[in-house]
């Protein structure tokens, strides 16, 4: 089975990344000026594929996140995805869940990894304090 070449799709959806050669110093320097071109040529289009990774990945980030923080608004209001009633989670549950939203510290207009990272655990924290750990 051949394999995907580099940022394109893999069967699983994925995104097949070039490997970095082991000795680090990479391809020899292109000769010529249409060598230098050809090369600036394939340098941007690998980062235009770069960045439409960046956007696919941040928008499903932003899906699965915003769909899990609905899960546990859904929750704490004791109704389930298709409108039956649910146990609602504990006082206990709820003020943990208020105390851990409020420690929140971020700082979006700097759009640090580190925030996304705190985010996505704090929403996973907050889904494992739902009754049953939905």
């Amino acid at each position: 089975m051949a394999e995907p070449k580099a940022n394109e799709p893999a069967p699983d959806g994925a995104r097949q990344v070039a490997a970095k050669p082991a000795s680090g110093g990479g391809a020899a320097p292109p000769r010529g000026r249409k060598a230098r071109e050809d090369q600036r040529a394939e340098i941007v289009a690998e980062l235009h594929a770069l960045r439409a990774t960046l956007d696919e990945v941040v928008a499903q980030f932003r899906v699965r996140a915003g769909g899990q923080l609905a899960e546990v608004e859904r929750g704490v209001q004791g109704s389930s995805p298709n409108g039956a009633k649910v146990a609602p989670p504990t006082a206990r549950a709820r003020a943990e869940m208020l105390r851990q939203v409020r420690l929140l510290r971020v700082k979006p207009r700097k759009g640090r990894v580190k925030d996304i990272v705190r985010l996505a655990e704090l929403i996973e924290e907050l889904v494992e304090l739902l009754p049953g750990g939905r």
